[in-house]
C-alpha cells in the first residue's frame, strides 16, 4: 500500500475499505473468530478488539484486509496488549491454523507475518491500543499525527511492506 502524504484519518479509512461503513458487521464473523477476537467474549484472547478498533488499527499500520494484513494486524494488536502470554499466542496460532474457518485460516506464511505484527506491537512505547476508543479522534486529524501518538513509525510501515512482500510459505 502506497501512503499518502497529509491524510486525514476519513480518508484513510475510505481509501483501505473503499467505503465510509464498517468493513464487517459482527453477525458476518464465524463464531469461533468471534469467541478468541472480540473482546465481549468470555474466551477472548489479550489484544482482542471491537471491529471497530480493529479496523483503526488496520488504518494506523496501513494494512489492507487480505489475510496477509490482518495476520499482521492481530499479531500487532496481541503484542502490543501488555497481558498477552506465550499461551495467548500458542493458542491464537492453533487456533487460526487448524480451527478456523477456511475464510480465516492461517498457513505458515500468515504466522510469519502474524509473528512480525506481534514484535513490532511488542516493541512500540504505547501500549494496550486495543483499549483505545477510536470513536474520540477527530476524523479529520492527520493520520501521521495520529501514528506518532501511538508511536508507528511510517518509516517502519514501508519496511514492513518488504519484508511482508518477501515472505514465503
Amino acid at each position: 500500500m502506497k501512503r499518502k502524504k497529509q491524510q486525514s484519518i476519513e480518508e484513510a479509512w475510505r481509501a483501505t475499505f473503499n467505503s465510509s461503513e464498517r468493513t464487517k458487521e459482527q453477525k458476518e464473523i464465524s463464531w469461533i473468530v468471534w469467541l478468541f477476537e472480540n473482546p465481549e467474549s468470555p474466551i477472548a484472547l489479550h489484544g482482542a478488539a471491537s471491529l471497530y478498533t480493529h479496523d483503526h488499527i488496520h488504518i494506523l499500520l496501513d494494512r489492507c484486509i487480505d489475510k496477509e494484513d490482518e495476520a499482521f494486524v492481530i499479531g500487532f494488536s496481541m503484542g502490543n496488549d501488555e497481558n498477552t502470554n506465550p499461551f495467548d499466542v500458542w493458542i491464537f496460532k492453533f487456533v487460526s491454523r487448524f480451527l478456523y474457518p477456511a475464510d480465516y485460516r492461517f498457513n505458515r506464511k500468515h504466522l510469519k507475518i502474524f509473528e512480525m505484527g506481534f514484535n513490532f506491537g511488542r516493541t512500540r512505547k504505547f501500549k494496550n491500543i486495543t483499549s483505545v476508543d477510536f470513536s474520540r479522534l477527530d476524523p479529520r486529524m492527520d493520520l501521521s499525527r495520529v501514528r506518532k501518538i501511538f508511536d508507528i513509525d511510517e518509516n517502519e510501515l514501508e519496511k514492513f511492506d518488504k519484508e511482508i512482500s518477501l515472505v514465503d510459505s
